[in-house]
């Protein structure tokens, strides 16, 4: 196996030889792969969890932070990663943090888990006219997956909203505030807040 550390993360290269080998001294295919990587200092700087079975030739794989102990998900970027025909494969990850290769099946699975979090704080909200009010998400939500939230206003006359979603009350009456949720993966999720102006 092979590593290149970069500034934007560690390029691994998983051998389809090597992993072939640790299949073959398991006694099965279906066998989970740790791969350590560690500083000069014998320091982990991350881990990478494949189940052997996952690097069948052609297979597409996504790249996902996890938490063994919590069984805690997170997306990290959208690429997918294809096994070459000697079953192997050459992925990204951040640095620091244990990480999970997923296939398609799963990754769809536990993206719609992550989707189901985000949702926000408050779905209606009542403000004067001049008073600012903050559209949040909610406690819960995993925000470590989201890459940016863009805001918009179904009526800009009765409430406008920032960038970062503040919504300041101009006028009376109703408008809407669109939250158009993108996560690291690129699936999107539109949330609405209703602000009502007297």
């Amino acid at each position: 196996m092979q590593g290149v550390l970069s500034a934007t993360g560690s390029m691994l290269d998983l051998n389809g030889y090597v992993t072939d080998r640790i299949a073959r001294e398991a006694g099965t295919r279906d066998v989970k792969i740790t791969v350590t990587v560690k500083d000069s200092r014998n320091k982990v700087l991350y881990k990478l969890n494949v189940n052997k079975n996952q690097l069948s030739a052609g297979n597409e794989l996504y790249v996902y932070a996890y938490e063994p102990e919590t069984k805690h998900y997170a997306m990290v970027n959208s690429s997918r990663y294809a096994v070459s025909d000697a079953q192997s494969i050459a992925v990204r990850v951040p640095d620091k943090g244990n990480y999970i290769l997923l296939d398609k099946a799963e990754m769809n699975r536990v993206s719609r888990e992550i989707l189901k979090t985000v949702k926000l704080a408050k779905t209606s909200q009542t403000a004067a006219p001049g008073k600012k009010v903050k559209i949040s998400l909610d406690k819960g939500a995993d925000t470590q997956s989201i890459a940016k939230i863009t805001y918009t206003s179904s009526n800009k006359k009765v409430a406008s909203v920032s960038k970062n979603g503040t919504v300041k009350a101009k006028s009376k009456g109703t408008a809407r505030i669109k939250a158009a949720v993108t996560m690291k993966n690129g699936k999107t999720k539109t949330l609405s807040m209703k602000i009502k102006v007297r």
